[in-house]
């Protein structure tokens, strides 16, 4: 097991955002959190990635309590996370922004050594453009690049941290349905690669990728199982789809 939560809570006020929430995540999986907005899918990931602390519970990461370690230690230990809205360094090209990434993980800061001299590195980082089918947008600058290409050079300086456990916010948010499509094939060709958590409102994305489906509902499991299992499940069709005559 790679991730649990025991208990998990985060009240906000008297507001309660995530519930005693007991998740384990097995090594390997692509898991989807799904559930109605609110329901404590952004709280939840800002409480594993400790972005905000926890008001009650525990988090474990391979065995280790991370509840109360700061962003970067939990980072160190290969957990890494792209967010909803999109990281990139603007004005650097897309390689530069990859390289900066890989660099972060790789080597101690050193002002005085040039980054070319860095030759494992630019490796990794020509690796990871090839990996994301970027390598002739290499010298664009990112904020040049669509919506959808940023989101795609998002998911890939976060796995330029090598992580175990890659958090994906709403990946496909704002894309269109080729992009969508582009970058579903993309997560799900990760499989193996890294554990994926990722929260994802496009069910069509959620049930071709993901190996099992969480569904949180006012801060709380209401249903976990396969894709197919979740499509059934007649508490997820009633407060999830909308299906008022589940």
């Amino acid at each position: 097991m790679i991730l649990r939560t025991i208990g998990l809570t985060k009240r906000f006020g008297g507001l309660t955002a995530v519930d005693r929430l007991h998740l384990a995540v097995e090594s390997g999986e692509v898991r989807a959190i799904i559930g109605p907005n609110g329901s404590g899918k952004t709280t939840l990931f800002n409480l594993l990635s400790r972005l905000t602390s926890p008001t009650a519970g525990r988090i474990e990461f391979r065995g280790r309590d991370i509840t109360h370690l700061p962003p970067h230690r939990v980072a160190h230990l290969g957990l890494a996370r792209s967010f909803q809205i999109t990281s990139v360094f603007p004005e650097l090209s897309v390689f530069e922004n990859v390289r900066v990434a890989v660099q972060a993980r790789r080597t101690t800061l050193n002002f005085w050594r040039a980054a070319d001299a860095l030759a494992d590195v630019s490796e990794r980082a020509e690796a990871l453009l090839a990996q994301l089918g970027m390598t002739e947008r290499r010298h664009a600058p990112a904020g040049a690049l669509s919506h959808g290409e940023q989101r795609y050079l998002d998911i890939g300086l976060a796995l330029a941290s090598e992580p175990l456990l890659l958090l994906l916010d709403e990946p496909t948010a704002g894309m269109s349905p080729k992009e969508t499509a582009d970058v579903a094939r993309f997560i799900g060709g990760l499989r193996g690669q890294v554990t994926i958590l990722l929260v994802e409102h496009d069910m069509d994305v959620v049930m071709s990728i993901a190996t099992r489906v969480t569904v949180l509902h006012q801060g709380r499991i209401i249903a976990d199982g396969s894709p197919a299992e979740i499509a059934r499940h007649r508490d997820v069709r009633a407060v999830y789809l909308g299906d008022a005559g589940a």
